[in-house]
């Protein structure tokens, strides 16, 4: 048995499989949780189909004159249950016609309502028996049972942390406005990463027409509201098929158009064969803005997007940004139009910080350097610049000077930047929030050998060879050294191998 929500139906792999068990008519039960909604309401052929399934008249009638019908028939083995689900499937036939799941070799019974248990229990117990794949269509209701989910189930498919607005637990806050100061996203300026990128684009989308968004499901997500109200005929939403939404960028780029594929990291991997063959083969001017890259906090090892640096890294033509702050991120969205092939800009699921100071204009492959020292160097590959200063200004109480390198670019590397530092310094210290193994601190080692360089030198924070569990983004941070104490403890680390103590301060 098999179930799947109808947002995520539409997607090719299920195809695939339907395709595959219904030429083997082996005994299988799909259930369709059908809820109207993927994480926001869904999109596309198959979401109008199965509305055309749930609405039609008669059909409607009919059920629910079955329904109180077999709501009277025994749980188990009365010969009219048959009978009536056999009487179903003619009217059925003659109403529709060819049924699409018919045609793939699945016997298709339902529509029925999700929430009724008994007639449920009745239904399942009724195909359990059939040696043919069965698809059992179910109506259910996105947060049914708890109201304020009913009312607003994009916004409660994943919420922060709430108290409720009263004692009583089984009390919800009724509005947004409920949640808690405390636990809801912090972020500075009262902006993300994630809406500075979305208002970034609004702004290329009002100057240049060949600007177009493709998202997969994840209009709320990434905050594309607004693009989607003020520009309707360049933005797409493909529903949860990512491969085909890189596929469909890449033929609006051959086309002439600029698109931005804006997907979270973690889910861009479904599509990896089309960033090879749709786009970097083809040298396509395309951008791929990639969210909640680096660790997510609660979702997650499925949702850590962790991999995106090392993965990217390895296609021709791709040029592989990585903001250290908000500043680099709104730079690097306009430097993308510049650009004659693909892109990739990360960022994560956090607030955005701001370095300050005097910044080096952004050209490709160009790193710049924050802080100046000859006692070692920290370079960031990454929205994790913000960290690595702090830990370099505690350094600094101490009287030790660290240099700090905001990379900006993992591909192509800035190694008249980087290298010197791996030549000069006592040590160089990466600092990546991706997997270890292929990202920043590989590329730089590889940089370093390639030179003839010590390599020893180079040291490597980032993501170990394991699966991250959940926890708040900062706890994640500290776990894995990644947060300014992480950096700081590790610098201290290097500098006493190179023969240098300092003293720890409390903090």
């Amino acid at each position: 048995m098999a179930v799947i929500g109808d947002g995520a139906f539409p997607s090719g792999i299920v195809y695939e499989a339907m395709n595959n068990a219904g030429g083997m008519k082996k005994p299988l039960l799909v259930i369709l949780n059908d809820n109207e909604m993927s994480i926001c309401p869904r999109v596309g052929g198959m979401a109008n189909y199965l509305d055309r399934l749930r609405s039609n008249p008669f059909y409607t009638g009919l059920k629910t004159e079955i329904t109180k019908i077999l709501n009277n028939v025994p749980l188990f083995g009365d010969p009219a249950e048959r009978f009536l689900a056999q009487l179903k499937e003619a009217v059925k036939a003659g109403v529709h016609g060819g049924m699409l799941f018919e045609e793939l070799g699945f016997r298709y019974f339902g529509p029925i309502e999700g929430h009724n248990i008994r007639l449920l229990r009745k239904y399942l117990e009724m195909v359990k028996g059939l040696d043919d794949p069965v698809l059992l269509h179910v109506v259910t209701e996105k947060g049914h049972g708890y109201q304020p989910a009913a009312d607003d189930p994009v916004f409660f498919h994943a919420p922060p942390q709430f108290h409720p607005a009263s004692d009583d637990s089984k009390t919800a806050p009724t509005e947004k406005t409920a949640l808690t100061e405390e636990t809801a996203p912090a972020t500075a300026g009262g902006k993300s990463y994630t809406q500075i990128a979305s208002a970034a684009l609004a702004r290329q989308m009002a100057a240049d027409e060949r600007v177009t968004v493709l998202t997969a499901a994840m209009c709320q997500g990434n905050k594309l509201e607004a693009i989607r109200r003020d520009f309707p005929t360049r933005f797409f939403d493909t529903g949860i098929c990512e491969s085909h939404a890189v596929a469909f960028a890449a033929g609006q780029a051959k086309a002439g158009l600029r698109p931005v594929v804006d997907i979270y990291s973690t889910f861009l991997q479904r599509s990896f064969d089309q960033i090879f063959q749709e786009v970097s083969l083809q040298n396509l001017p395309l951008t791929f803005l990639l969210d909640r890259s680096g660790v997510v906090g609660p979702d997650g090892p499925t949702h850590h997007g962790v991999f995106d640096l090392a993965f990217m890294r390895i296609f021709p033509n791709m040029v592989v940004m990585a903001p250290g702050d908000a500043h680099d991120l709104e730079a690097m969205i306009a430097f993308r139009l510049s650009l004659a092939g693909p892109c990739s800009i990360r960022y994560p699921k956090s607030s955005a910080e701001t370095a300050g100071g005097e910044r080096t204009p952004l050209e490709l492959g160009q790193a710049e350097v924050l802080r100046s020292g000859a006692d070692g160097a920290i370079v960031c590959c990454g929205a994790l610049l913000s960290n690595c200063l702090r830990a370099a200004d505690r350094l600094r109480e101490q009287g030790i000077e660290i240099e700090v390198i905001n990379a900006r670019f993992l591909k192509p590397l800035d190694e008249k930047t980087i290298l010197p530092a791996v030549r000069d310094q006592p040590f160089v210290l990466t600092v990546e929030e991706g997997v270890l193994a292929g990202g920043f601190g590989s590329a730089v080692l590889e940089a370093a050998a390639a030179a003839g360089l010590d390599a020893s030198k180079v040291s490597r924070l980032g993501i170990p060879d394991h699966y991250i569990e959940h926890a708040e983004r900062k706890e994640l941070l500290a776990d894995l050294q990644l947060d300014a104490e992480g950096v700081f403890t590790r610098c201290s680390e290097l500098l006493a191998d190179a023969g240098r103590d300092i003293e720890r301060v409390a903090r």
